[in-house]
């Protein structure tokens, strides 16, 4: 609206419209949440300006380190400009309160409207022979000054509101910037790989069967070894390269991207992985047949290859870091399976009794050497097992012929009279 505008308009319809509405409460409560909300912005922005001071004054160090306060330096400066604009419109909107608690300061009330009208009723009610002519004229003269200054009260409010709308508009905040990588990011993202290469990679790891993985559970001998390495205090060697490892995880244009196999080599391509506590567990205690050997060895190879060639395809600047990471985890896995399988050989086949049978000949070495090897106690049981035989069953006994009882002599029976010839004598045979 323009002044002339508001001219046209009586005090009456200014002075009820402006004292209509609720007031400057709502106003001034908007800019009490607007303040809040800059001073939660300036906490945040100063904590987290304390902690990229710590990083790049030295204690974080490295190339993720680097990441850290390259990522968290947009969001900073958006926090101070979220700051900024918060406090802005605060002050705008206070601005805007103490222009409308001016205006309706400046208005001419209704009250002061009724009486001009009452006075003037009277006024012309009475003006006998024009006797109130004069005041008439004062009268109406005073509606006119009224008049005029609710139009210059309401064009000053509306110039003072416009600028606080206007400024509070500019200072409004665009969204926070993305601290972490998201997965659709046009400009990190890697380009979907084409579809015959996934086919082709699906055809060539087909030729390989794929045997389900062992079951850790049936192994006890795993959580044992793991129990064992948190009681000696072992995590593992230490890891000059995991900075680097650690931005290949994150999520690194330099590997393949998903589902092309290779795009794990951020984990199994580090060699000091291979000596953390879980995989010498798993290694050493799940044991590997021969078929599953074969199986497993195979599609690690295949999957590397796979990964080399699709790098040398379609990233070949990235070849100087896929194909060392592939070539670490050919050798790991080549070596962990290895591993395995012989522990199934000797746990799980008949070369156990026998290797212990040779080893409980040797008394000079039987202790030392079976001791070294980490299958002592095993080699020990087997070995005594196949040196011992098992008891043979009793000969049979001797039976000794033995000589016949003599029977009994009769009892002497009284003398006979006397015969003329002796009787024989009864044979004791």
């Amino acid at each position: 609206m323009t002044a002339p505008i508001w001219m046209a308009s009586p005090p009456e319809v200014h002075s009820t419209s402006l004292s209509a509405g609720p007031g400057a409460g709502p106003l001034l409560s908007s800019a009490a949440a607007w303040s809040a909300l800059s001073a939660e912005y300036t906490a945040v922005a100063d904590e987290l300006a304390a902690v990229l001071g710590a990083v790049q004054a030295g204690s974080w160090q490295g190339p993720s380190a680097e990441a850290f306060v390259a990522a968290n330096a947009p969001y900073l400066a958006w926090l101070l400009r979220a700051a900024a604009n918060s406090a802005a419109t605060a002050a705008q909107q206070q601005t805007a309160a103490a222009g409308y608690t001016a205006a309706l300061a400046a208005m001419p009330t209704m009250a002061e409207l009724v009486a001009n009208h009452v006075t003037h009723a009277v006024l012309v009610g009475t003006n006998f022979f024009g006797v109130n002519t004069i005041p008439i004229a004062v009268n109406e003269a005073d509606y006119g000054r009224m008049w005029a200054q609710a139009a210059a009260v309401m064009t000053s409010y509306q110039a003072v509101a416009g600028a606080a709308v206007a400024t509070a508009a500019a200072a409004q905040t665009e969204p926070a910037p993305a601290v972490l990588k998201t997965p659709g990011s046009a400009a990190d993202t890697a380009p979907e790989p084409p579809q015959w290469f996934l086919d082709f990679a699906k055809w060539l790891e087909s030729l390989v069967p794929s045997p389900p993985y062992p079951d850790i559970s049936q192994y006890p001998l795993y959580i044992e070894l793991q129990e064992f390495f948190a009681k000696i205090g072992y995590t593992g060697i230490g890891d000059p390269f995991a900075d680097f490892f650690a931005a290949l995880q994150a999520g690194s244009p330099l590997l393949p991207p998903w589902p092309v196999p290779g795009w794990w080599l951020g984990w199994t391509g580090n060699p000091f992985s291979f000596f953390n506590p879980a995989s010498l567990a798993y290694v050493f205690s799940v044991p590997l047949d021969p078929g599953s050997y074969f199986a497993f060895t195979s599609i690690v190879i295949i999957d590397d290859l796979i990964a080399i060639m699709y790098t040398a395809l379609f990233n070949p600047q990235a070849l100087g870091v896929v194909v060392p990471l592939a070539m670490v985890e050919i050798v790991t896995s080549t070596i962990g399976n290895t591993i395995q399988a012989l522990n199934y050989l000797i746990t799980q086949t008949a070369l156990l009794p026998a290797l212990a049978a040779s080893m409980a000949g040797t008394t000079v070495l039987g202790s030392g050497v079976i001791g070294g090897l980490g299958i002592g106690a095993m080699a020990h049981h087997a070995a005594v097992a196949a040196a011992v035989p098992p008891p043979a069953p009793p000969p049979p006994s001797l039976v000794m012929a033995q000589p016949p009882a003599p029977a009994p002599a009769p009892a002497p029976a009284p003398a006979p009279p006397p015969a003329p010839a002796p009787a024989a004598a009864a044979g004791a045979g």
